[in-house]
């Protein structure tokens, strides 16, 4: 049997200059869809969380709480 692939829809967005180069930096030999995807998954982690009354944090190596990942 085989495996159906799902279905894609295409979107197109625009951008400033100033976003562009935020994406070229993180791409790290990765496509900017892949970069936008990653960026998408982490904001619904952080929304998933929210309604969990829970939230995001960046820890340092002590343990520390360092920052916070805010989702409205």
């Amino acid at each position: 049997m085989e495996k159906e692939t799902p279905a894609k829809v295409r979107l197109s967005l625009d951008v400033t200059p100033e976003m562009k180069a935020v994406i070229d930096g993180l791409r790290e030999g990765a496509t900017h869809a892949q970069v936008l995807r990653q960026g998408i998954a982490l904001l619904k982690t952080a929304k998933d969380a929210a309604r969990r009354e829970e939230q995001l944090a960046l820890i340092d190596s002590e343990g520390q709480v360092i920052a916070r990942l805010v989702a409205y």
